[in-house]
């Protein structure tokens, strides 16, 4: 807590969520996590980065 930032570290938070129910899964990230599915050998994204230099991401952060 105190004593980490008091000595100039940084801290931050990250988390991913999956539901998954009757074949369907819903995923939701924040921070600096990824959600990937494995499909027959191959890697597959499940979340995108939030980052400022997207468009939509961009939008959002300014309609706000």
């Amino acid at each position: 807590g105190f004593f980490v930032l008091y000595q100039g570290l940084n801290s931050g938070v990250c988390c991913v969520t999956a539901f998954i129910e009757d074949g369907e899964i819903i995923v939701s990230n924040l921070g600096d996590c990824r959600a990937v599915i494995c499909r027959g050998g191959v890697a597959e994204a499940l979340t995108c980065d939030h980052r400022a230099s997207r468009e939509d991401e961009q939008a959002r952060i300014e309609a706000q």
